[in-house]
């Protein structure tokens, strides 16, 4: 599984993305299984660098535990990141804090695209 998008000026989803209520600058990037993925694009987040930030909501009545990859792609280079954690029922997590935030190409090359590959969802016991 690889949903990715296109970064630029229309920052337009190469795949189709279920209608969210989008909340001011977060665009919706994919929701799986009750998990619902979103983004901020920063154009030179570092004053020099591209950087993305995810924010994860948990829409689900249970705990998840969620595990996937970011791609990241500029020209013909990838960057890929490893992302794997728990959210309680109604959790919201975003930033560096959090493990949310990437500055891929610490060269200046662009963004171009953003996928995520190999999303799994796992519901969880009260418990867990």
């Amino acid at each position: 599984m690889l949903g990715l998008l296109l970064l630029g000026m229309t920052m337009q989803a190469a795949a189709q993305v279920p209608a969210l209520d989008p909340e001011p600058g977060w665009r919706p990037l994919l929701q799986h299984e009750g998990l619902v993925f979103r983004y901020i694009f920063y154009r030179e987040a570092d004053a020099v660098n591209d950087g993305l930030v995810l924010r994860l909501t948990n829409t689900n009545a249970h705990a998840i535990r969620y595990r996937f990859r970011i791609v990241f792609r500029s020209d013909e280079r990838e960057h890929v990141e490893e992302v794997a954690g728990r959210l309680g029922p109604g959790e919201d997590i975003t930033g560096d804090l959090e493990g949310l935030f990437w500055v891929p190409f610490p060269d200046g090359a662009p963004i171009s695209e953003v996928g995520l590959r190999g999303y799994e969802v796992t519901p969880l016991a009260e418990d867990e």
